[in-house]
């Protein structure tokens, strides 16, 4: 099935990074100068997305996942999930991260990142790996770590600013 093949492929973790790099080649040509401001906030953003997701939030929640919870025949399986916390997908929130980011620099950026995010959280039901719920959170948790990112990187920039 097709559905099959297009959600394996958005759970896979190039497909971030291919994204990652046509929208990066898209702020090149049209926001040079916010390159490194970008690159950088999204680099914080997913560093801290997946660092605190995957050492703090997942253990504490400590949610199965569907594929492990559920008998053999209920759950559909196109994609094996390590047997760790389920609650939030890091796949989503660090989509959403990025997503968040992308939007900062050029708000037209959020029709295509925030569409792609959801495609990603999608998939990640589809192919057995999370609940519904773990992709709210996710949503949720990538917003949050991609305002920090962006926050940081933007303090950081203030202040080198004013100290020149």
């Amino acid at each position: 099935m097709w559905l099959d093949w297009l959600f394996l492929a958005l759970s896979a973790p190039i497909s971030g990074f291919i994204a990652i790099a046509c929208i990066l080649v898209f702020i090149v040509m049209k926001h040079r100068r916010a390159l490194v401001r970008v690159v950088v906030s999204a680099t914080l953003a997913v560093s801290l997305s997946d660092f605190v997701g995957s050492h703090l939030i997942k253990p504490w929640i400590a949610r199965v996942r569907p594929l492990y919870l559920l008998p053999a025949g209920d759950v559909r399986v196109l994609a094996e999930a390590a047997n760790v916390g389920s609650m939030p997908s890091l796949h989503t929130a660090n989509s959403f991260a990025v997503a968040y980011v992308l939007t900062m620099l050029d708000r037209r950026l959020a029709l295509i990142a925030y569409p792609a995010a959801i495609l990603v959280g999608v998939s990640r039901i589809y192919v057995g790996a999370h609940w519904p719920g773990d992709i709210a959170a996710g949503a949720a948790w990538g917003t949050v770590a991609g305002l920090a990112g962006w926050w940081l990187t933007t303090t950081v920039i203030r202040i080198r600013e004013s100290l020149r």
